[in-house]
């Protein structure tokens, strides 16, 4: 803990972060109610849940090809079949803001 003029700061470990998100979304208790539970400012646990949805796209694979790659003009059954790799990757890097 750390002490910050009257106010004593609570520092939690990830697994204990982890643990308190859980609790939010599997049993869905709200967060004001953890705010309270934890003594943690409700608002630094709505930014740390925008922040773990945020991180959660990136577990999720695509399958789609991006439009880069496909060939213009072909259906998408047949855009799968022909991935056309762009000689220019700062083009590909531009648009999937690599």
């Amino acid at each position: 803990m750390e002490k910050n003029g009257n106010q004593t700061r609570k520092h939690y470990s990830l697994e204990q972060k982890v643990k308190i998100h859980r609790e939010h979304l599997e049993n869905q208790i709200p967060l004001s109610e953890l705010s309270e539970k934890y003594g943690i400012p409700v608002n630094d646990l709505y930014h740390r849940k925008k922040k773990l949805f945020e991180g959660a796209v990136e577990i999720f694979p695509s399958k789609r090809i991006p439009r880069c790659h496909r060939r213009k003009g072909k259906r998408a059954s047949q855009a799968k079949a022909e991935i056309r790799w762009p000689t220019d990757t700062g083009a590909c890097e531009r648009e999937h803001q690599l």
